[in-house]
């Protein structure tokens, strides 16, 4: 009997033992740890800034083409000229890399049209600015507000008034002091708004220097694939944002589901993409300012030549992959353009391929030799 009861106490603490060591080979459940978009480089946020948007389990966000939704408690949506989930992707992706909050337009023109409408401002005071822009405006002043003010970038800023720049401006590059702007701005009580086109928020974040709007033509380096027509307003003030979404679906110019698809698509690759067409642009650039036979200016404001090169060299973190320069004479320039074979002919900038327009073509101010060269993604030796 003894033996036995001691036999039955050591299978006893067998299983004890092994009960133990079984429950120690189960790890705990780890607590899931919630994203956060906080410390993230630039390159991350271009490619996780929308995980924000509960959107499914897909890896790669799908199109979203349905005109409306059905009610549910849960859901937010209820027509798309309002919200979309593809169009609330894109968004988060760009207000994280301008650090602002971000609306998308059917084109840069719309954005700029709903910004204008909006505000509202007693006088708009311009530069070196994009054709579209000012033609746009006059528009404007035309038809809805014969009170509007057009005024040069050095006349004198009252409160209400609106500093419109670009940075660098097109096509000639000129790059404002953005913090120049904006301390004459607070003290009348003014706003500034950046047109950042040509330097996208790879190079350059307007709202870290203190302005109100950043003003983006998506069609251009943003999309970066010349296949979509797109346009962007960032708002450093929340309220404004908010009346602005509200203001656009009124005005009904929203961006289509494909387009707005595409736009996310490309955003992904656009720390990539911009500093390697920089680059090219200047390695360029330098290039045809050495051929002083047949080549006069160019406007590259990373060249010592140019006006803007020591704000520049402050104020964008890679220099423009688009720019203008000017041969010689007009017959040079027809020589050019007729001697090009992998370098197309065509206005529009900002895609993976590289074009030249001809200024004349687009612009009747300007003279037969002036060109605008936007430089894509083949090796600078081969263009």
């Amino acid at each position: 009997k003894g033996d036995q009861g001691m036999k039955k106490s050591n299978k006893k603490e067998k299983k004890s033992s092994k009960s133990k060591s079984s429950q120690t080979l189960v790890p705990p459940t780890p607590k899931k740890k919630e994203f956060s978009l906080e410390n993230l480089s630039f390159a991350t946020l271009a490619v996780h800034g929308d995980r924000i948007i509960p959107d499914g389990t897909d890896i790669a966000p799908p199109i979203h083409v349905s005109t409306t939704y059905k009610e549910t408690e849960d859901n937010n949506y209820v027509y798309t000229r309002h919200s979309n989930p593809t169009r609330d992707r894109v968004e988060a992706v760009l207000s994280s890399l301008e650090g602002g909050h971000a609306l998308t337009f059917s084109s840069g023109l719309a954005a700029i049209l709903a910004l204008m409408t909006y505000y509202r401002p007693k006088s708009v005071l311009m530069g070196m600015q994009y054709r579209g822009t000012k033609h746009l405006i006059e528009i404007y002043k035309s038809k809805c507000h014969p009170d509007l003010r057009l005024k040069g970038l050095s006349s004198i800023i009252e409160e209400g008034d609106m500093i419109f720049l670009e940075s660098p401006s097109n096509p000639l590059c000129e790059v404002p002091d953005i913090s120049e702007f904006v301390e004459k701005a607070k003290v009348v009580k003014a706003m500034v708004v950046v047109d950042s086109t040509f330097a996208t928020p790879v190079s350059q974040r307007p709202l870290d220097y203190g302005a109100n709007v950043v003003v983006h033509a998506a069609t251009k380096f943003l999309g970066g694939h010349s296949d979509i027509l797109a346009g962007v307003l960032v708002f450093k003030d929340y309220c404004d944002y908010l009346r602005v979404m509200n203001f656009r679906t009124s005005l009904g110019s929203i961006l289509g589901s494909l387009e707005t698809f595409l736009l996310l698509r490309s955003l992904r690759t656009l720390s990539l993409r911009i500093p390697r067409q920089a680059q090219s642009a200047l390695e360029i650039a330098q290039w045809l300012s050495l051929q002083t036979e047949y080549v006069g200016t160019v406007w590259h404001p990373m060249l010592p030549s140019h006006p803007s090169y020591e704000i520049a060299k402050k104020q964008l973190k890679y220099g423009p992959a688009c720019f203008s320069f000017e041969v010689k004479t007009p017959e040079q320039g027809k020589r050019l353009i007729g001697g090009l074979s992998l370098i197309l002919s065509a206005t529009s900038l900002g895609g993976y391929e590289t074009l030249i327009e001809a200024r004349s073509r687009f612009d009747g101010g300007q003279p037969g030799n002036e060109f605008r060269l936007s430089v894509g993604l083949e090796d600078p030796q081969d263009l």
